[in-house]
């Protein structure tokens, strides 16, 4: 099944350590944090949350190559995870 379900934001930053994978797991993990689909189950293939698709896509402001994409899919629970990385987010100082 190919349909979109469900678009889902969030925003993740890390600004005293400046990690970009710490901060875009923390967006992802915002954007699912206060979902809940009873339903999804019987719209996917044989019924299982394995089978559903997620794909994220990360605006990152800088150092895309050390991006952790394995972390990001990991802070996904269910489904078949894809990431694209694309420029994007906001850099700033902690003070």
């Amino acid at each position: 099944m190919d349909k979109l379900m469900f678009i889902e934001t969030g925003m993740g930053i890390d600004v005293h350590g400046q990690n970009i994978t710490k901060a875009a797991v923390r967006a992802v993990k915002n954007a699912i944090h206060y979902n809940s689909m009873p339903g999804i189950r019987s719209v996917l293939p044989e019924n299982s949350l394995d089978n559903m698709k997620v794909n994220v896509k990360l605006a990152v402001p800088c150092e895309k190559e050390i991006l952790d994409i394995q972390a990001v899919k990991e802070a996904l629970p269910y489904g078949s995870v894809t990431v694209e990385v694309m420029d994007g987010g906001m850099m700033t100082t902690s003070g």
